[in-house]
């Protein structure tokens, strides 16, 4: 029996090895399964990591756009991955403004007007790339401006990047919690998500500061509607038709309401 264990143990150990053998010729590609552990990959983590990190400390904002920022990065990573060229280009361009910063200082309120309208040029051109390095040259600059997360954010959104979307327009609530359009922008954000509850909240907010604005009251009859709350409904109906009675989409929305009363 005892020699019949020595060879049992024998043949184990024999096989272990050949699996060793095996894995080890063929690592190369059973690495490339795994992402985790892909060198590229890696490398392209850190250097994302890098750039991020950098613009959150040469921001001068508090620890939380930093935690913002990483945050971003993550999320990021979970649904695809920056582009090797996108990378080495948004660090390229982060060297330029830091050393445009360090000589200039911030943006003057007509450069920020420029920089903004060329960016808005840019995403109706649909040059997504080009407006993102736009608003990250006036977060660089001018690192409280609110405008600049907010219209970033929505880029994000035509990108359908929700995730860096959702990051940038709630940093953009922290520096400024009552503006109404960074609040609506949210909303929109999260109705397309389908995060319907979420969604009111934040047009709810919009509409306190904006009584009768007939674009954040449609939305929020839209978000009503679909979480099927009748008496909001009802009472932001109200005022649409106080604010603005010619608004073609009342007639629509009565007849909404009806189906669901």
């Amino acid at each position: 029996m005892t020699i019949l264990f020595l060879l049992l143990a024998l043949v184990l150990f024999i096989a272990f090895v050949v699996l060793v053998v095996i894995v080890s010729r063929h690592f190369p590609e059973l690495r490339i399964l795994n992402v985790k552990t892909d060198a590229r990959v890696q490398s392209q983590k850190k250097k994302e990591d890098l750039i991020l990190g950098r613009l959150a400390r040469g921001s001068g904002v508090s620890v939380k756009l930093g935690k913002a920022l990483k945050t971003t990065g993550e999320e990021l990573r979970r649904v695809g991955r920056r582009s090797i060229h996108r990378l080495r280009d948004l660090e390229v361009h982060y060297q330029e403004l830091k050393r445009k910063g360090d000589q200039t200082g911030n943006l003057s309120q007509d450069e920020l007007l420029k920089v903004f309208e060329e960016a808005t040029e840019l995403v109706r051109e649909e040059d997504w790339a080009q407006a993102e390095k736009k608003y990250i040259e006036v977060i660089s600059l001018n690192p409280k401006e609110v405008k600049a997360y907010e219209y970033l954010g929505r880029l994000y959104i035509k990108m359908k990047q929700f995730d860096q979307a959702d990051q940038c327009l709630r940093f953009a609530t922290k520096l400024r919690p009552n503006d109404a359009s960074v609040r609506a922008s949210l909303g929109e954000l999260y109705m397309i998500e389908e995060q319907w509850t979420r969604a009111l909240e934040e047009l709810g907010r919009a509409i306190a500061k904006r009584p009768g604005n007939p674009k954040y009251l449609d939305r929020y009859i839209e978000t009503a509607l679909a979480l099927k709350d009748v008496e909001k409904v009802k009472i932001a109906l109200r005022q649409l038709q106080e604010s603005n009675p010619d608004n073609q989409k009342i007639e629509e929305f009565e007849e909404r309401l009806a189906e669901l009363a």
